[in-house]
């Protein structure tokens, strides 16, 4: 398995490396969620607000190297003859929007710690991780962090 830090060496020699792309439409799906049943992300605006905060280019350039292909669910683009929304875009990462958004939600700061879970060992889930909690800081969210281990 090549790690990200050797990536851009993998792809500097490709007469002794070669690697397969997925295509846009493939089957794997990498997806941020939150659990929509608790306080405050049962609130759709709230939800709206974190979407808007977080960069999904950052994430796919920075943990995948560029190699992903946004689209909007809930059917990934190799089933779209079964579910079409309309050609939606993905949220747009717009701080200033976020920040509108959650002052309209009238939410006191003390309501905007959330959970995330991460699957311990997962780089790239880590790595997530650590960006969205990041981000969610800039708009006044605290994320906490909690890291599950399946066996």
């Amino acid at each position: 398995m090549i790690g990200p830090s050797a990536w851009s060496f993998i792809r500097q020699n490709p007469t002794e490396y070669s690697y397969f792309k997925l295509p846009p439409w493939s089957g794997e799906v990498v997806a941020i969620a939150f659990n929509t049943q608790t306080y405050p992300t049962n609130i759709t605006d709230f939800r709206l607000a974190i979407a808007h905060a977080i960069n999904y280019t950052y994430i796919a350039d920075t943990v995948f190297g560029g190699y992903l292909t946004p689209f909007v669910g809930p059917e990934y683009p190799a089933w779209k003859q079964f579910y079409d929304l309309g050609n939606y875009s993905p949220y747009e990462y717009n701080l200033s929007l976020s920040k509108a958004i959650l002052i309209s939600c009238k939410h006191p700061q003390h309501t905007r710690t959330q959970l995330y879970r991460d699957f311990g060992g997962v780089k790239w889930c880590n790595q997530i991780a650590e960006i969205v909690q990041s981000e969610l800081a800039q708009i006044g969210i605290t994320a906490n962090i909690v890291v599950q281990y399946h066996q």
